[in-house]
């Protein structure tokens, strides 16, 4: 899905997990109950910050 597309960008661009205080199973309940989506760096372009936030949204506002 998106979302995830999203998050492995976010790995991409700083070569750790999208959650990197968590470990996997803490993280799938933090997204999964909390509806937490990942930090956007800071240090990209404005374009992929604008892309990863929209990857971000929750379903009911798209």
């Amino acid at each position: 899905d998106i979302w995830s597309l999203g998050c492995l960008i976010v790995e991409m661009f700083t070569g750790d997990h999208p959650f990197p205080e968590f470990n996997q199973t803490q993280a799938m309940f933090k997204i999964g109950l909390q509806a937490c989506a990942p930090k956007i760096p800071d240090d990209i372009s404005e374009e992929a910050q604008d892309f990863l936030s929209k990857t971000f949204e929750s379903y009911v506002i798209r």
